[in-house]
């Protein structure tokens, strides 16, 4: 029998909430400074839009892509504990009330125990860090 020397995110999550977590991605329609031309066009080397669609493509809202999401992760997995997940682009990349409404609408689901956030050290402003600390 291996003893691990770690305790992983996964051992962590499920030990805190008695169930496996599963990430449900999310887009909240932001851009980046790399794409829009504010710095640069062509984004950046290691973002890759394609990499992690959404569940909900149809979907606009973020609780509707949260509903749709968990309901598929439910079906497939049997999961019933998520994290939001918003992983395209600049995730703070936007003004602080609109941000701060995506934030509230990824977390007011209640099998939603964390949410995940991608974004750029250069689009964190201390009014974002502050809502984030929040």
């Amino acid at each position: 029998m291996s003893i691990r020397r770690y305790n992983s995110i996964n051992t962590y999550l499920k030990d805190k909430f008695g169930a496996r977590v599963f990430k449900v991605s999310l887009s909240g329609g932001l851009y980046c400074p790399n794409r829009d031309g504010t710095k640069e066009v062509h984004g950046c080397i290691y973002c890759n839009p394609n990499s992690n669609i959404t569940l909900a493509t149809n979907e606009t809202s973020i609780s509707g892509q949260l509903t749709s999401g968990i309901e598929y992760m439910k079906r497939r997995h049997r999961a019933s504990k998520f994290i939001s997940y918003f992983q395209h682009y600049s995730n703070t990349y936007g003004g602080v009330q609109s941000l701060e409404k995506m934030y509230d609408d990824a977390i007011s689901h209640p099998d939603v125990v964390g949410l995940a956030i991608s974004t750029r050290p250069d689009c964190l402003s201390d009014e974002t860090l502050r809502l984030l600390e929040k």
